[in-house]
């Protein structure tokens, strides 16, 4: 080659320079884009609004089929899900859904304090919820933590059905934009924690009657069933069917006073703590439990007809049926059972939803008290 044909200094000078524009243009636009992230995050009024609006955002910069918050609760031992999906057959899990951590990704992610990528789950399965994923028909997995003051408290992940999908600079841009969230989610977690410990009945876990008293307070307003959603969404962390209508059921323990007396009062927490955690099971993600007071509760299940509540009511009756509080005593000895009142209504009539379910539940209650006196009247508690 000769010396005419050699690129000059002053031609390599003008490739560097152009090199350093486009990396700078780029640096601008992820720039501008985590700026957009951020304000699109502080608008937000709650972590699903976020994930929402956040998800075109995202789209910009890599591709997903799925996205996800998982931030830490009950000392890390559990994660709380908040999920979006964008490919058809795939369904998110409900929002506010629990998952374990322990010998998981999340858990690595908590202990390494770094981002975690998994290139192809069909060849490397390394955590117990890979082969789940991979069935899923997901590929590539990435796992980044959220941190706040060195500590993680969370873990963002997205994942996708292409093996090798992510490059090294999708990933460093990943773990720019989950620092930028890290903050507002800490906050955003924090102050539901301390909101939802001011509605929440410290025994059994369920809501209390302040949080019943702020909700008949707004229901009384005229609104749409959007508007009702949101504020659902907002109070009790969980996506509802838009509806002006709901069924409610009016719980009180049979016979609670008599089991108190009888194995005292700690054993009747323990009661009240599992049946809270029977009707939660019982419940899912269709509604929302009150602690209405003493050992009565409510249940609030938005946008669902009573008819179908009440047809599948006899798999709650069951559960609680087997409930064994005390190790020692034989089941039958330690058996309780529900009264059970429902009703339904629009949101707006609140308040006497609520006194009609109690009627009905008082109803339901002489039945039972009427019954349990037929068929004991020769029973001697004291050998039980």
């Amino acid at each position: 080659m000769d010396a005419s044909s050699q690129p000059s200094g002053e031609h390599l000078d003008i490739v560097k320079d152009e090199r350093y524009v486009f990396m700078l243009l780029e640096e601008l636009k992820n720039y501008e884009w985590l700026e957009r992230c951020t304000q699109v995050a502080l608008e937000s009024k709650s972590i699903i609004d976020m994930m929402q609006r956040i998800k075109d955002l995202f789209f910009e910069r890599f591709e997903f089929d799925r996205f996800g918050i998982l931030l830490g609760a009950f000392h890390h031992r559990y994660c709380v899900i908040h999920e979006v999906v964008t490919r058809n057959g795939l369904q998110a899990l409900p929002s506010g859904s629990l998952m374990i951590v322990k010998n998981t990704g999340l858990e690595w992610v908590y202990q390494q304090k770094k981002l975690h990528y998994n290139p192809d789950l069909m060849e490397n399965q390394q955590f117990i919820e890979d082969e789940t994923m991979y069935k899923l028909g997901l590929r590539s997995m990435v796992r980044i933590p959220l941190m706040f003051q060195q500590e993680v408290f969370g873990v963002m992940t997205l994942k996708i059905q292409y093996p090798n999908f992510y490059s090294p600079t999708e990933l460093t841009l990943m773990n720019k934009v989950a620092q930028r969230l890290s903050g507002i989610l800490y906050s955003a977690q924090l102050y539901y924690q301390i909101r939802r410990q001011a509605y929440t009945d410290a025994l059994t876990g369920c809501y209390n009657r302040h949080f019943l008293t702020e909700l008949e307070t707004y229901t009384t307003q005229p609104l749409n069933p959007n508007e009702i959603t949101d504020y659902l969404e907002e109070k009790v962390g969980v996506v509802f069917p838009p509806s002006e209508k709901l069924s409610l059921l009016f719980i009180d323990v049979d016979r609670f006073k008599d089991y108190n007396d009888r194995f005292g009062h700690a054993a009747g927490d323990e009661l009240l703590r599992h049946l809270i955690s029977a009707v939660n099971h019982w419940l899912a993600d269709r509604g929302f439990t009150i602690r209405f007071g003493g050992d009565e509760f409510l249940v609030l299940l938005p946008g669902l007809n009573l008819e179908d509540v009440l047809d599948d009511i006899s798999r709650l009756h069951e559960n609680i049926n087997n409930i064994r509080c005390i190790p020692d005593l034989p089941l039958h000895a330690q058996q309780t059972s529900l009264s059970i009142g429902g009703t339904e209504g629009e949101w707006m009539r609140l308040k006497d939803l609520v006194n009609e379910a109690d009627q009905h539940m008082y109803e339901q209650k002489k039945i039972s008290h009427r019954n349990f006196r037929d068929e004991n009247m020769d029973v001697n508690w004291e050998s039980l």
